[in-house]
């Protein structure tokens, strides 16, 4: 088994909470540099078109998410996860009463306000979708 790309993909928010939903990420060629950002990571080249589709969901919404079908015409129900602006520099051994709490959060990193998060209910079979051009 041989490596040939990897990807980075934040699950946390700010506040520590799953960052729930259905995402992909571009795989990124080698070699492997674990210390960028997500927002960083676009600098790095996508290994050809190749993509990591996967399903993050709150322990709460398990039952009805465990319901949703594996398959391909999904695909457009995945979206980009948020990108992580700014980089964590906390020394390893400085401990966290050292930081007053204003300048903690400052240093944390930064993504877009999601809220209180539910997952979105898997497709039904039923559930037809649509796409129309116009000219």
């Amino acid at each position: 088994l041989v490596s040939r790309g990897w990807i980075k993909a934040d699950i946390f928010d700010s506040q520590n909470c799953v960052i729930s939903g259905r995402w992909k990420a571009p795989v990124r060629v080698l070699p492997v540099i674990p210390s960028m950002t997500t927002g960083e990571l676009n600098g790095v080249p996508q290994l050809g078109n190749a993509e990591l589709y996967f399903r993050l969901v709150n322990a709460r919404d398990a039952s009805a998410q465990t319901t949703a079908a594996i398959d391909p015409n999904n695909a457009r129900l995945y979206k980009y996860p948020p990108l992580a602006a700014v980089r964590v520099n906390i020394p390893s051994d400085a401990p966290l009463s050292f930081y007053p709490s204003d300048h903690y959060t400052a240093m944390q990193l930064v993504y877009p306000d999601f809220g209180e998060s539910v997952d979105p209910p898997p497709p039904s079979a039923e559930t037809v979708v649509l796409h129309y051009s116009t000219p």
